[in-house]
């Protein structure tokens, strides 16, 4: 995260792309930090390579667009201001919070089921 945020990765004027891999085990991390890191140009999905590509309604969140930059509040924790509120992610606690617009009949719903995070990889 520290890496991607500053104002040269998450600005629209920025020549960076993303590529994020969706975990459905853990949709508002996966979601809301695309949206701390996200840059002008980005994709978030499932099923890169040789798996086999699924869909998840948190795709379609309406999350609005961004106000500003990429923010680090320290401890591990980033954020940034969109339309519709914070997103905030934070890698200690390996949790994030997704902002949403109200009008949207999911907003504020539970998303799928959360697993802890994975292992650490060894090497």
């Amino acid at each position: 995260m520290a890496s991607h945020c500053n104002n040269k990765s998450t600005g629209f004027h920025g020549r960076r792309t993303l590529t994020v891999q969706f975990d459905r085990y853990n949709v508002n991390v996966s979601i809301g930090s695309f949206l701390v890191v996200r840059p002008a140009y980005a994709w978030i999905g499932y099923g890169a390579g040789k798996l086999q590509p699924k869909w998840n309604d948190a795709f379609t969140r309406d999350v609005g667009v961004p106000q500003g930059q990429c923010k680090a509040l320290g401890g591990g924790i980033y954020e940034r201001a969109w339309s519709y509120g914070t997103a905030r992610m934070d890698c200690v606690k390996y949790s994030a919070v997704v902002p949403c617009n109200p009008a949207d009949a999911k907003c504020g719903k539970k998303p799928d089921r959360q697993l802890p995070p994975p292992p650490p990889t060894l090497g």
